[in-house]
Formats: C-alpha cells, sequence, structure tokens
C-alpha cells in the first residue's frame, strides 16, 4: 500500500537499473533480498510503476503474456522488478539500490515497522530524506 502511495506522489516511473548478470558486486546483498522478499504483481501493475515497459516485449507466440515472465515489487521501498528465464531485470532509481543496501547492511531493511516510504512522513524527495536517516 505504501509503495502505491509513494508513486502517486512521484513524478516518474522507476528507471532501468540492471539486470542480474551484470550486478555491481557491492549490492549482491540487496539483490539477494530482492529476489528473496520480492511480491509477485501482474503485469498492469508493473507496467504503471517501470519506465518504458511495452506488452509487447512480453507476449508469446500466441499473443498472451509467456509465462516465463513473472513481475515483482519490493514491499516499502521503489524498486521492481522481472523475471524472465532466471535473470532479473530491476527498475530502480541507482541512489535507491545503494541505499537499500545500506539499510541491509544496518539490519534495518523490514526490520523495527520503519516504513522508509511513508509519504505521510516523506511526500517529496524521498530517497533524499531516506538518505539522512540512514547515514546519520
Amino acid at each position: 500500500m505504501q509503495f502505491k502511495l509513494w508513486l502517486e506522489t512521484s513524478n516518474s516511473k522507476l528507471p532501468f537499473y540492471g539486470n542480474c548478470v551484470g550486478w555491481p558486486e557491492e549490492y549482491l546483498d540487496a539483490l539477494s533480498y530482492m529476489v528473496q522478499e520480492g511480491e509477485e504483481i501482474n503485469f498492469r501493475q508493473f507496467q504503471a510503476i517501470a519506465e518504458g515497459i511495452d506488452k509487447k516485449d512480453f507476449l508469446n507466440i500466441y499473443g498472451q503474456i509467456d509465462r516465463a515472465v513473472s513481475f515483482h515489487r519490493v514491499p516499502n521501498w521503489p524498486i521492481a522488478f522481472y523475471r524472465f528465464s532466471g535473470i532479473e531485470y530491476v527498475y530502480a532509481e541507482p541512489r535507491t539500490i545503494e541505499l537499500f543496501q545500506l539499510a541491509i547492511d544496518r539490519d534495518d531493511v523490514f526490520d523495527h515497522g520503519k516504513n522508509w516510504f511513508d509519504t505521510t512522513k516523506y511526500p517529496h524527495g524521498v530517497v533524499s530524506k531516506m538518505a539522512g536517516e540512514l547515514t546519520n
């Protein structure tokens, strides 16, 4: 729910960050956590939050979304990804991935009831405000 609220206050969709094949080594824990904790969503939900997504790129020969593709988002974080043939394609701001890794390192990702993207607390500039809290 908070993820949806954050997106409604944001002016843009999540940009493509990268895939798991060329993932930066310093953020491997973040990738692992995303894959483990990601909630499955449908194509329309994914298309609404990720930049540059065209349905035709995911269709099989029968004109339906290929069964080999699944769509996911990370609870309480503006991070989404799709998995196709065992490869995750991640959509997020680079700074968000960095902060997500920092939160994992500090054991603050989902613990203690923290919701870094509560729009009542962070209506604008979510990531920059979060950065101050995580680095202090």
